[in-house]
């Protein structure tokens, strides 16, 4: 994932999207604010370098890269430190919930965010996980653990209320 690479995706491929098509977006890495412009948010891609982040991260901040996608269901979930700034997955298996969760998205328009901190906080990793803290909750409430209506399906709502309340992750 170097920045080329990201930057290839997102503005070359990402356009290729019809409009009836969806896109969902995962970042899990390091994210970081441009030293020299403290508003624009960065994904640090492999290739980062510390010196250099504002030539070397990929500008996230005000989705420019969304700009020209004619897609009406955009998801973006972003798992990195301060990525509330982008505002300003591929499991082995999909569970079934995670498939309804897929539908549901499929069936509505508009363009929504996910992120594991704001603009102000850090994500955090935890050695006894295979993921994040952030991906970790995410995983576990696609698979069902967030279906709060058990329904059969995790809405976006219920993931998001989850991942956002410490207290309901303990329920689980």
């Amino acid at each position: 994932a170097t920045k080329a690479e990201v930057e290839k995706y997102l503005y070359y491929t990402l356009p290729k999207a019809g409009k009836e098509d969806t896109i969902i977006l995962f970042f899990s890495g390091h994210g970081a604010f441009d030293p020299i412009r403290p508003t624009e948010f960065l994904f640090l891609p492999y290739d980062a370098e510390t010196e250099y982040l504002n030539t070397s991260g990929v500008k996230m901040s005000g989705l420019d890269f969304l700009k020209g996608v004619s897609a009406e269901r955009v998801l973006v979930v972003s798992d990195a430190c301060y990525a509330g700034g982008f505002s300003e997955m591929k499991p082995k298996s999909i569970a079934p919930s995670v498939d309804l969760f897929l539908q549901e998205f499929r069936n509505s328009s508009g363009r929504a965010i996910i992120s594991s901190s704001t603009g102000e906080q850090i994500s955090w990793e935890a050695p006894q996980l295979k993921n994040s803290v952030f991906t970790h909750y995410l995983l576990e409430g696609l698979r069902g653990k967030a279906d709060k209506d058990h329904d059969g399906v995790v809405t976006l709502n219920e993931a998001y209320e989850v991942l956002s309340d410490p207290e309901k992750r303990k329920k689980y």
